[in-house]
């Protein structure tokens, strides 16, 4: 609890602002252009958009992970985590008003949410190990 307290609000605000710019159009180009009914499922597309939306999350924990703050791997965890439930959220209200709604799985769900914050740890770790290397 007391690392919750340590957060920095304008810094999560950057990092996920940082990740939804990427993130939120490939998830929608993703939903546009994957045909998830295929045969071979999501293909070497879906892989490619999986691929950009895992950079996505790993580019707001950096970026986030540059400013300089205190915990910065916490707050890498923090931001994939924000700025995936941000776009989640459109992407959800977005099928619903479309009316293209589907079967949500939680543990679909689950897994996605612990891989964007493992994302924006290891985007988190890689800013924090370039800051060391140019001192």
């Amino acid at each position: 609890m007391k690392a919750l307290r340590q957060l920095d609000p304008g810094v999560l605000g950057l990092g996920v602002l940082s990740a939804v710019v990427i993130v939120g159009p490939a998830a929608a180009l993703s939903i546009a252009l994957v045909d998830r009914d295929s045969d071979d499922g999501a293909g070497a597309l879906g892989l490619l958009f999986i691929a950009v939306i895992l950079f996505g999350f790993a580019f707001g924990g950096h970026r986030t992970a540059r400013t300089g703050v205190h915990l910065p791997v916490t707050h890498g965890a923090f931001v994939g985590l924000l700025a995936f439930a941000a776009v989640q959220a459109v992407v959800l209200t977005g099928s619903a008003i479309v009316g293209r709604e589907g079967q949500v799985s939680v543990l679909a769900l689950a897994v996605s949410a612990l891989m964007a914050s493992s994302a924006g740890m290891i985007g988190a770790s890689l800013g924090v190990r370039r800051s060391t290397w140019h001192r």
